[in-house]
C-alpha cells in the first residue's frame, strides 16, 4: 500500500507529481511548478520505503509531505509506476523513405500550430497546457488507429514546414504544435517529456507507438522518460 498514516493523518503521492528512477535515484517533476529536483538521502530512503509499502516514521511522512512528495489524502488509487512507454525503434527523422515535401495546405496548417503554440504555452504555463493536452486526448480517444505510414507521412509534413519556420528549435512548444497539428487529422500521439543527469539536462518529443515523430533515437534514448502525456 502507498497510503501512510502519521498522527491521524493519511497521506498519498501527490497527483500533480511524476517522478523516475536515474541511476537508481528518484527524480520528480513538479507538473503545478515546472521544476525538476531530487531528494537528499534521508528523505530518498523514505520515499523509497514509502512506495514500497513499508513503514515509515511519522515525522519522516510529515517532511516528505513538507517537501511536497505527499499530499493529505486517501491514497486509493496508490503511488504511480514511472512512466512506462515503448522503446523507439524507428524514427520519421532517420527514415529516408518518408517523403520530405509538404504541400500548402499542410504547411499553412503546420504554421498556424506553430506561431500559437509559443505563445499559448507561455500564457497558460506548463500544467494547464498539459491538462489541456490531455483533454484533447480524451476527446479522440474513440477515434480509429491510423496506419503508421500516415502517422510518420503527417509528422514528415509537419517537418519539412517546421524547416520554414522563422524561430529557434524549442523541444516543448515544438513537440506541442506537432501534437496540436496531428490532432487536427484525429491522430494521437504521445508526449514524452525525459530527464538526464550527468550532464543533467531535461528534454520531450513526440512518439507513436514505437516510433519518435520528432526525435532521433539515440538522443531519446538518453533521457529516461518522467512524464507520458
Amino acid at each position: 500500500m502507498s497510503l501512510m498514516q502519521s498522527e491521524n493523518m493519511e497521506y498519498r503521492f501527490r497527483s500533480d507529481l511524476a517522478y523516475c528512477y536515474v541511476d537508481a535515484r528518484p527524480v520528480f517533476l513538479d507538473v503545478r511548478e515546472d521544476r525538476y529536483f531530487m531528494l537528499q538521502d534521508v528523505l530518498e530512503a523514505a520515499f523509497k520505503a514509502f512506495i514500497a509499502g513499508d513503514e515509515v516514521s511519522p515525522d519522516l511522512l510529515g517532511r516528505l509531505s513538507h517537501a511536497e512528495i505527499l499530499e493529505p489524502g486517501d491514497g486509493i488509487d496508490g503511488v504511480p509506476s514511472p512512466p512506462a512507454i515503448i522503446s523507439p525503434q524507428q524514427s520519421t527523422l532517420e527514415n529516408t523513405q518518408v517523403h520530405r515535401r509538404s504541400g500548402a495546405l499542410a504547411t499553412m496548417k503546420a504554421m498556424t500550430c506553430l506561431c500559437r503554440s509559443g505563445p499559448r504555452l507561455r500564457r497558460n504555463g506548463f500544467a494547464r497546457s498539459i491538462a489541456q493536452l490531455r483533454q484533447r486526448k480524451g476527446d479522440l480517444a474513440g477515434r480509429g488507429p491510423f496506419c503508421q505510414a500516415v502517422v510518420e507521412s503527417r509528422a514528415a509534413d509537419f517537418q519539412a514546414a517546421r524547416c520554414l519556420f522563422p524561430a529557434p528549435q524549442n523541444c516543448l512548444p515544438d513537440s506541442l504544435a506537432l501534437l496540436d497539428f496531428l490532432f487536427g487529422d484525429g491522430i494521437i500521439a504521445d508526449l514524452v517529456i525525459g530527464v538526464r543527469m550527468n550532464p543533467y539536462g531535461a528534454h520531450c518529443w513526440v512518439q507513436s507507438k514505437d516510433i519518435l515523430l520528432n526525435e532521433t533515437i539515440d538522443y531519446a534514448e538518453s533521457f529516461t522518460p518522467i512524464l507520458v502525456v
